[in-house]
């Protein structure tokens, strides 16, 4: 009794997750281009100005507590200017992508959803997963069509595409996981 009011709740869970996920999807399809605009600019820009520099693998392990002398002189700072030049360039070229990956991500997520719930309830996991496939693809579709039917932006079979990737890396990637999963049950529970 508890275990399939669990699993009730889980299944609830899931297909609310995948709602709410469809409508953010549509929210941000349906932004005028103006705003869509700003807010591609704004991420980019705050995702170029995150201050990220890896380490090095010549770096040493100290702890903070033991003061550091490094041992090689130092890298001469680039010239304001010239950083500056390249701060706009690294804005520049996340801001043309950040769709892209917006894109890859939203429909990546609700292919996680989607292949959850039909790993825990399906009983016919291939044949839940085409239908699926076949839902995910007249989604991107849809999508499409309401970024169209949007005076001033434009909708791209490349959108289309980006989508569909996000969706069918997901599934490729839930199945393969759940082969090798399966795959070392067998290794371990086989009789020799």
């Amino acid at each position: 009794m508890l275990i399939d009011s669990m699993k009730q709740m889980v299944r609830i869970l899931l297909i609310f997750s995948m709602i709410l996920n469809v409508i953010f999807i549509f929210y941000f399809s349906s932004v005028p281009p103006e705003g869509s605009s700003e807010q591609s600019t704004t991420a980019g820009d705050n995702v170029a100005d995150m201050p990220v520099k890896p380490p090095s693998i010549t770096d040493p392990i100290i702890p903070p507590s033991e003061p550091t002398v490094p041992d090689e002189p130092e890298e001469p700072e680039i010239p304001p200017e010239e950083e500056s030049e390249t701060v706009k360039k690294i804005k520049e070229y996340v801001t043309e992508n950040i769709r892209k990956v917006a894109h890859f991500a939203e429909y990546a997520i609700l292919a996680a959803q989607a292949i959850t719930y039909i790993m825990i309830f399906s009983k016919k996991r291939i044949f839940h997963t085409a239908l699926t496939l076949l839902g995910g693809l007249a989604l991107a579709f849809v999508d499409e069509f309401v970024v169209q039917s949007l005076s001033g932006r434009v909708s791209s079979i490349d959108d289309v595409m980006l989508d569909m990737s996000g969706f069918v890396s997901l599934v490729v990637i839930s199945y393969l996981f759940v082969f090798i999963f399966k795959g070392m049950n067998w290794l371990v529970t086989r009789k020799d």
